[in-house]
């Protein structure tokens, strides 16, 4: 009888010293789910396949993981183990095999800039469990040229960059720092070589500082230093936003007569049609 009467005690001081105790769980971890499905989802991705996803997780400047994927392996959903204390979720897109490294995307000298997207979430990570989305955002602006070469009289001759005329592009751009989200500071030179399949001169200008870029002609009537054409500035007079968080692409139309070097700036969303002309 002793021993069945001594059961129940037992139980209620066991019950007691639960309720009292409460279990310290500031030390923790978080888990953390990254949602990547905007991105494979999206259609702004459809036709890299090949591209590398990095997926980079940050706590008080220090990196706890990072990650990278092929975009068309990679999941939807992915799950980490992360402190109380916040952290940082960066993304990254670049084509493949190219991948980003501690954050930055550097421009080599003489190159254009790639083609990269990305993206930061600052992640509230107290609790036992958090969640974050992700959506990328396109750090470069491809801009077309046509050059259209006109008479005295303003009347074309022309429809593509004369052979003797280079175009090159410079500014103080050098790459981009994903984690600060913010343009690198350096110095940038692009040759115009390449065309788009309708003979425009094309390249990848990566996000900008300021208005400050410029296009140098070399050719025009025989001139080997080159004539400086403010690009950046006609951008800006045209209203292009240099902060826009998806860098749209831009047209530009050249006029070279035998007085001058003017520039056209055409509406970035409908290439057809003159917004701007200075």
């Amino acid at each position: 009888m002793k021993n069945k009467a001594f059961l129940p005690v037992l139980a209620l001081l066991a019950a007691a010293a639960a309720c009292s105790v409460k279990e310290d769980r500031t030390e923790c971890p978080c888990i953390l789910q990254v949602d990547l499905q905007n991105i494979l989802s999206g259609e702004n991705f459809r036709d890299m396949t090949n591209g590398m996803l990095s997926i980079d997780c940050i706590c008080e400047g220090k990196y706890l993981s990072a990650e990278t994927y092929m975009l068309s392996s990679c999941p939807s959903l992915l799950e980490k183990t992360v402190p109380r204390s916040g952290v940082q979720v960066i993304g990254t897109l670049l084509p493949g095999p190219k991948r980003i490294t501690g954050g930055k995307a550097y421009i080599e000298t003489g190159q254009q800039a790639d083609s990269l997207y990305a993206c930061r979430a600052v992640v509230d990570t107290r609790g036992e469990e958090a969640r974050v989305e992700l959506d990328l955002y396109k750090q470069f602006s491809t801009v077309y040229i046509s050059v259209i070469t006109t008479d005295t009289e303003g009347k074309a001759i022309g429809g593509a960059a004369p052979e003797d005329l280079f175009f090159k592009a410079v500014g103080t751009v050098a790459g981009f720092d994903a984690e600060k989200m913010e343009p690198l500071e350096g110095a940038f030179e692009c040759d115009l070589k390449e065309r788009s399949r309708d003979g425009e001169l094309t390249f990848r200008m990566p996000r900008q500082l300021d208005a400050g870029i410029i296009l140098k002609v070399t050719g025009w009537k025989g001139s080997t230093e080159g004539i400086t054409v403010p690009m950046g500035w006609y951008l800006e007079r045209a209203g292009y936003d240099f902060d826009a968080a998806w860098l749209p692409d831009i047209h530009l139309q050249v006029n070279i007569s035998p007085a001058e070097i003017t520039i056209s700036v055409l509406d970035w969303e409908d290439a057809g049609r003159l917004k701007a002309e200075r």
